[in-house]
């Protein structure tokens, strides 16, 4: 099978980068802990085909995953209305690669702040 990705450059990689870090992932949203892609270590690899075409991979989190089609809906129309990016496809994987360690250590550690806030509610007595 012939490969026809090319390097993507790396002003076109800060763009798609910066419009990534704003695509939030609903689950992280409804634990109370809003974390977007890159964050949450969902973003494979960004790779440009000969023809222009952009394909952006991600990861999720589980095969079980219901916001496949948010992330690519979101991805896809927030990439594509940006000039000089090209067609973007976004690409999914099969929700097994993912796992805890890919998330950035600021995302870890936001977390746990979050969990230690509410362990420490959780402990208050009722008066």
């Amino acid at each position: 099978m012939e490969n026809n990705s090319m390097i993507i450059t790396n002003e076109k990689q800060s763009i798609i980068r910066n419009i990534l870090s704003e695509v939030v992932d609903p689950c992280s949203v409804a634990m109370g802990v809003p974390l977007n892609v890159l964050d949450m270590g969902l973003l494979k690899n960004i790779e440009e085909k000969e023809n222009g075409e952009v394909a952006i991979h991600l990861r999720i989190t589980s095969p079980m995953c219901t916001m496949v089609s948010y992330f690519i809906k979101e991805i896809e129309e927030r990439t594509n209305e940006f000039p000089g990016i090209g067609n973007v496809i976004c690409v999914v994987d099969n929700g097994i690669e993912w796992e805890p360690g890919m998330m950035t250590k600021e995302a870890v550690q936001k977390r746990m702040d979050y969990l230690h806030s509410l362990d420490r509610k959780m402990s208050r007595k009722i008066t």
